[in-house]
């Protein structure tokens, strides 16, 4: 579910809202903000997946390389 997009700053890091209102939120990169499923947040816990890996799943700019 997109939720839309922030302002970012030109060296932005992803990074999650673990205490927002409404649950955990990732902001990507490039400003595009997901919400965490439960599934996402129990993979972080045990260590299925990563920011980054998120950031890649979520993140819009086109992919450079």
């Amino acid at each position: 579910m997109d939720i839309g997009r922030t302002q970012r700053e030109p060296e932005a890091e992803p990074h999650i809202k673990w205490k927002h209102i409404d649950g955990p939120l990732l902001v990507c990169r490039d400003g595009t903000m997901h919400w965490l499923t439960k599934v996402e947040r129990l993979w972080m816990k045990l260590g299925l997946t990563t920011i980054e890996q998120l950031d890649a799943k979520y993140n819009q700019e086109p992919q450079q390389g």
